[in-house]
């Protein structure tokens, strides 16, 4: 076998490991691909393509009043990455009351036939508040107190729950 790619990533698929397959260029992969169970309302995974999806914010309340946004996903599904390649989404948010913005994104990457993935999040915001109402009878402070958050969080896992480290600052 010859790796005619320009790229020279020519990957052979031999869970089997019956090889026979020696040639420069040529990655071998020899472990054995167990697919997700079906389900009876559940599509088949996606070994290909990729998809695009916008949402849209529509909330109100008493803190930020009526907050309105938009936001937009895209999924790169691989073969043999469960339930995809990776996904990036975004999203940005305008809150009346507080006359502020939220923006968050997210990147999410899964490894080929292995349940490790990788996850990094990050979000910028006016309009987290806070409500404080003093310290005891007689003394009164402000209702809402008014922040800028930004946060970012890195998370990544084997075989066990997702692990998250989160760590940002406000001011």
């Amino acid at each position: 076998m010859t790796d005619s790619s320009r790229e020279g990533g020519t990957k052979v698929y031999d869970s089997r490991k019956q090889g026979g397959v020696t040639a420069r260029g040529v990655k071998l992969d020899q472990k054995p691909y167990t697919p997700p169970k079906p389900t009876m309302f559940a599509l088949p995974p996606r070994d290909w393509g990729s998809r695009r999806l916008w949402s849209s914010v529509l909330d109100v309340n008493g803190d930020v009043g009526l907050l309105l946004g938009v936001g937009v996903s895209r999924e790169r599904y691989g073969f043999r990455r469960n339930p995809f390649a990776y996904r990036w989404s975004t999203s940005l948010a305008f809150a009346t009351k507080l006359q502020n913005f939220r923006f968050s994104a997210a990147y999410d990457v899964t490894r080929e036939n292995s349940k490790i993935f990788g996850s990094v999040e990050f979000l910028l915001s006016g309009i987290e508040s806070m409500n404080f109402y003093g310290y005891g009878v007689g003394l009164w402070i402000a209702p809402l107190i008014r922040q800028l958050t930004m946060s970012l969080a890195v998370a990544g896992s084997d075989e066990g729950p997702r692990v998250y480290f989160r760590f940002g600052f406000g001011f």
